[in-house]
């Protein structure tokens, strides 16, 4: 497995096993929440382990027997072990043989503080995403909201643009900006240029649940604002 140390999902194709490492619990469950919309998951292909003591073997022999199954109604099987650092070491040698031979239809998403709890042979095996905070509170976030309003984005020259959705993608907060310009919208929809770009970027969520180029698709959504 080639390890990468992007928290940006996006630009990457689709793995079978990922290690999600970050400290907040909040951080990994929304990583995890927008990777099964990305995949358009139903529940009934969920499995979560989350727990705070050690996590036995039972619990990972449960999610070997399910992953023989094929997925209900979804591509995929969606697994997430969270504070995977908490494995016992019986429990992290049998899942080792499940991310060596994972079924095609699985994917795999641990998390843990740091990549140095568990043993190298697993996280060798897994994509890793170091997480970085996604506190909107932050100085550096409140730029991104306060200055790339709709409003702001029409006065935006075209290479301002382009700029911007490389920040965007860089940054990782597509999805979260998304949000913000949405509510933007929907506070003023008697305004029918207001309503044409609420359907382009209703069209562009469904991108994002592809292998797409995000930045490109971005670049077109950003262009289109007017």
């Amino acid at each position: 497995m080639n390890n990468t140390t992007s928290n940006n999902f996006f630009v990457e194709k689709i793995a079978h096993s990922y290690l999600l490492i970050s400290e907040k619990k909040e951080n990994n469950l929304d990583w995890f929440n927008n990777l099964k919309d990305r995949l358009n998951i139903n529940l009934v292909d969920i499995c979560i382990i989350d727990e705070d003591k050690q996590i036995k073997i039972e619990q990972i022999r449960k999610i070997q027997t399910n992953l023989l199954l094929k997925p209900h109604s979804s591509k995929y099987k969606l697994f997430f072990i969270h504070n995977a650092d908490n494995l016992r070491k019986e429990s992290a040698n049998s899942l080792l043989k499940t991310l060596e031979e994972p079924p095609s239809h699985s994917v795999i998403v641990l998390s843990a503080s740091s990549k140095d709890k568990l043993l190298p042979t697993i996280t060798s095996r897994c994509r890793i995403i170091k997480l970085k905070s996604t506190d909107l509170n932050s100085p550096d976030e409140k730029k991104i909201f306060s200055n790339y309003s709709i409003a702001n984005i029409r006065k935006m020259k075209l290479y301002e643009r382009f700029f911007l959705a490389k920040e965007l993608v860089e940054k990782d907060q597509i999805t979260n900006w998304i949000k913000e310009i949405v509510s933007d919208l929907k506070n003023n929809l008697e305004d029918k240029k207001n309503r044409a770009i609420l359907k382009k970027i209703i069209k562009f969520q469904k991108i994002l649940k592809t292998n797409a180029n995000f930045e490109t698709a971005l670049c077109s959504l950003l262009v289109y604002i007017n």
